[in-house]
């Protein structure tokens, strides 16, 4: 997640048997007070039933997140975010 919305939204709910969450890597670099680029990458197979009364589940769709973006912050205007 970055700045005040969400780039990025991950959930994990077990009551439902959903995850989307992701196994990767995150990096920041911050070039000086006011700018830091961002580095995200990840992936992850969601695994889920077609039928409830299965115990295990059946169907699988991998997911991949890749994310790069440079963020700016002024004192007069905010924070900016570029991807």
């Amino acid at each position: 997640m970055y700045g005040k919305g969400l780039a990025i939204n991950l959930l994990q709910d077990h009551l439902i048997d959903y995850d989307n969450s992701l196994k990767g890597l995150e990096l920041n670099y911050y070039l000086n007070d006011y700018s830091n680029m961002f580095f995200l990458a990840g992936e992850k197979a969601l695994f889920f039933r077609s039928n409830n009364a299965l115990d295990a589940p059946n169907l699988a769709v991998k997911n991949y997140a890749y994310m790069f973006g440079l963020e700016h912050s002024t004192d007069n205007w905010g924070i900016f975010h570029y991807f």
